[in-house]
């Protein structure tokens, strides 16, 4: 029996293990990482083959900073002495700013100091005034004055002009970053670009490297400069390019079709914008929306618990069995890439008081183009090509989630482990006491009720004895 006991006991540590919760948000150092590239395919072979840079050239790797699956940051440094600050890395803005000293309220920790920066410079208007910025995205707006100063990323550094923010709504000062570092076009830009181009195509122009970045949102994300990183993409993978829709001075807009079970819609009106600062999915058509939701709803299993939270979904599993999204993109050569997103890529794990839930990541957006956001990029690993006007996806496979079914396996498993552990306690416990009313019985005792006097040795021996209850003998 103590061996059956002890070999039952064996089992909790492990079954707690699997049933735990663990959160990894990692944290990468801005030392960029150099790996040397492979030769130019040339232009006409761009549209199917990866981004190939010329002998010379290299690409550079940034480590960011995964806020929760929410937000990814990278850190750039601004001033002289450089002073340091965790920004997202935003492909739906144009604009670079960061908090200022007398930011109020603020998100993040780090505020710009204008008075310890040697190469600090106010940009001010006609009359003498400083000149102010506005800048306002889906989450709020952020207010304060430009100036100009030196940026670094890397081992770069460039002179640009900045927002030094004063004031934000308060929704965005409940987040981690500390500004914003828009990788849009020109034509979104306030003040960022006065020379015609932004802090980041003067970045790649000090790299000599391609205008081309992309953004990889798995394990140690990274974004990397000049085009991907062959260390996670093999050099004879092909990739599609998939053409920029609309004005080239904008948003990274494109046009697709967008399916889920027999449901469709088409990104046609208004296009849809792949965005690195928008966590979820943002679709403009309130009809397919909804589908989307009561179809979950209806054939989720009772073991996700799943249910409708504030015009969402949030479920204690991953449900299993639901159909994946499925988005058509029309290539620069006329053919079609389609891109897929599975359950576990579109279910987002958050956690609260209660433990780990996974809420749906797609709402309606009610603007007139849709958002392809975190969501989408972290399973398709995206190139921003600014040369060739152009988008590619690499898909990197479905993530990897508990289902339903595999957190009720697991669950199944604990409670036969603690049934049978209690099961083989009571056994041993109940013979015991048996033995005891044996032993009792031959000594000429009958069987009492209430407490059973247990003399622990012969009076005088050690001075005491014990009087334990049925209870406490059971225990």
């Amino acid at each position: 029996r103590k061996v059956v006991l002890e070999r039952a006991m064996l089992l909790l540590p492990f079954l707690t293990w699997l049933l735990g919760n663990h959160v990894n948000a990692k944290l990468t150092t801005i030392t960029l990482t150099k790996k040397s590239i492979a030769p130019s395919m040339g232009s006409s072979e761009y549209s199917q083959r990866l981004v190939k840079l010329s002998e010379a050239d290299d690409f550079f790797s940034l480590g960011l900073r995964d806020v929760r699956d929410m937000a990814y940051l990278g850190k750039i440094s601004v001033g002289t002495p450089p002073q340091e600050f965790s920004v997202v890395f935003d492909t739906g803005s144009s604009d670079l700013w960061i908090t200022g000293y007398n930011c109020n309220p603020c998100g993040g920790d780090s505020r710009f100091s204008a008075s310890q920066s040697s190469t600090f410079k106010l940009v001010n208007t006609s009359d003498g005034t400083p000149r102010v910025f506005n800048d306002a995205y889906g989450d709020g707006k952020v207010s304060g004055t430009q100036f100009q100063d030196r940026v670094t990323i890397g081992d770069w550094n460039i002179t640009a002009r900045i927002g030094m923010a004063s004031e934000m709504s308060e929704k965005m000062s409940k987040f981690e970053d500390e500004g914003i570092l828009g990788l849009a076009f020109t034509g979104l830009a306030s003040y960022s670009a006065p020379s015609g181009k932004l802090p980041m195509d003067l970045i790649l122009e000090k790299a000599k490297v391609r205008n081309a970045f992309s953004f990889y949102l798995r394990g140690e994300p990274q974004f990397t400069l000049g085009g991907y990183n062959e260390d996670i993409v093999r050099n004879d993978t092909t990739v599609p390019s998939i053409p920029l829709y609309g004005s080239h001075r904008g948003f990274w807009r494109v046009r697709a079709t967008l399916k889920y079970s027999n449901n469709k819609m088409s990104f046609r009106r208004g296009g849809a914008i792949i965005d690195s600062g928008t966590s979820l999915l943002l679709l403009n058509d309130y009809d397919f929306v909804k589908s989307m939701m009561e179809e979950i709803l209806k054939k989720a299993a009772l073991g996700d618990r799943c249910g409708a939270v504030g015009g969402g979904i949030v479920c204690t599993y991953v449900p299993s069995g639901l159909p994946d999204i499925e988005i058509d993109f029309t290539t620069s050569d006329h053919n079609t890439q389609t891109c897929r997103l599975s359950s576990a890529d579109y279910f987002v794990p958050f956690d609260d008081v209660a433990g780990r839930r996974y809420v749906l990541g797609v709402i309606y957006s009610g603007m007139s183009f849709s958002i392809l956001g975190d969501v989408f990029m972290r399973r398709h690993y995206t190139l921003f090509d600014k040369d060739r006007h152009s988008l590619s996806f690499y898909d990197l496979g479905p993530s990897h989630a508990p289902s339903g079914w595999f957190g009720r396996a697991l669950k199944i498993a604990f409670f036969v482990a603690i049934g049978g552990l209690s099961l083989i306690i009571a056994m041993a416990c109940y013979r015991r006491r048996c033995r005891r009313r044996r032993g009792s019985s031959l000594a000429g005792s009958g069987r009492t009720a209430g407490p059973v006097a247990v003399q622990m040795r012969p009076p005088g021996s050690s001075g005491y004895s014990m009087v334990q209850s049925q209870s406490e003998l059971a225990q």
